[in-house]
């Protein structure tokens, strides 16, 4: 993201800033599926791994030279993510699902989430 130079409420000149923000995330998803009294059931659960780096576009255009930068755009951004849930379709067409997410598992903060859905086909 890139901000010009700007003069601020107050007269006060704010200089050109440059930043970045970047996401990595790989995991797995297993799900399987159960047929019961016409309903069917799909328990799910997730392990993901993810990466997450922010600060000053000149750090990341120094990365290649001094691997201090590099270590601090490292340090910190991995963390692992837990998912878990169910839905269940049934035969006039309704579906309802249920899912929750803990993020940030060996991070500094820790993200809950959860999920409802409920629906019909017409």
């Amino acid at each position: 993201e890139n901000q010009d130079q700007y003069t601020d409420s107050l007269g006060t000149v704010q200089a050109s800033r440059s930043t970045f923000t970047g996401n990595v995330s790989a995991g797995i998803k297993v799900a399987y599926p159960i047929k019961y009294n016409g309903i069917k059931i799909l328990p799910s659960a997730g392990l993901y791994g993810d990466f997450s780096s922010q600060g000053a576009s000149d750090e990341l255009a120094n990365v290649g030279i001094d691997g201090n930068q590099l270590a601090s755009l490292l340090d910190g951004g991995l963390t692992a993510r837990a998912t878990a849930g169910v839905s269940a379709n049934f035969d006039d067409g309704t579906s309802l699902g249920l899912s929750g997410e803990l993020g940030g598992i060996g991070g500094g903060t820790q993200t809950w989430s959860l999920n409802l859905q409920l629906g019909k086909g017409f």
